[in-house]
Parts: C-alpha cells; sequence; structure tokens
C-alpha cells in the first residue's frame, strides 16, 4: 500500500467538494474510477440540477439558466438534429456571437458523436 502524500489528501478533499460524496467514496473513486461512476454521476445531477450553469444578459439583467433547463435544451436541440439525419462524424456548423446557444448547438452536436465547427461572426464576409 502507498502512502498518502499531502497532495492525494488535497485531491480528495477536491473530489469531496466537486462530487459532493464522502471521503471513503473519493478514496474509492480514485482506486477504481469504474467503481460507482453511474451513482456519482447520478449524485452530482441531482446535486448541480438547479444550479446556476449559464448567466445570459437579457435587457441589462444577467439571468441564470440551470444545469437541468441547460441539459433539457441540448438534449431537445439534438433530438431535432437526430431527425433531420444528423448522426456521427458529421460536422455542425454553427455562426454566431458568443452566446448561450452556440454552448447548446455544441454540446448536442458532440452528443450525437458529430463534431462542431464553430465560425464566429466576424469570419463572415
Amino acid at each position: 500500500m502507498t502512502r498518502e502524500t499531502p497532495s492525494d489528501r488535497l485531491r480528495l478533499t477536491l473530489d469531496m467538494f466537486r462530487f459532493g460524496v464522502s471521503m471513503k467514496e473519493a478514496q474509492l473513486r480514485r482506486a477504481n474510477p469504474r467503481i460507482g461512476e453511474r451513482a456519482l454521476a447520478a449524485k452530482l445531477k441531482r446535486w448541480l440540477a438547479d444550479k446556476p450553469a449559464l448567466w445570459t444578459k437579457r435587457d441589462g439583467v444577467y439571468l441564470p439558466t440551470s444545469w437541468r433547463e441547460y441539459e433539457r435544451r441540448v438534449r431537445h436541440f439534438a433530438l431535432g438534429l437526430a431527425r433531420l439525419g444528423f448522426g456521427p462524424k458529421d460536422a455542425l456548423t454553427i455562426i454566431s456571437f458568443s452566446r448561450e446557444e452556440w454552448l447548446v448547438a455544441d454540446l448536442a452536436a458532440m452528443a450525437l458523436g458529430g463534431v462542431p465547427v464553430g465560425i464566429y461572426i466576424t469570419s463572415s464576409p
């Protein structure tokens, strides 16, 4: 058995904070990352569900978008792309200013195994 160093302890503490798990769960995850991945992902999803994922400025006021809403938007966009025939290794060209919808389209393309290709509005003719 290897000796725990201060940096190992720090990593475990960060895992505990980041994933909302106990020290024992964090140690188990470090020892074998495959054990409990689904349970950890489910716990993380519940913990983050209503916390802000994004902030968007509308009418001069910053409004939050929760992780739950963000996931819903990505899922719906991905379903729409799939219905249009978008699939693995397809490229999705996104031309826009940096905004929330860009992120949704980007993740939806990757969720379907596609490749998002971002083009900034300043690159247009």
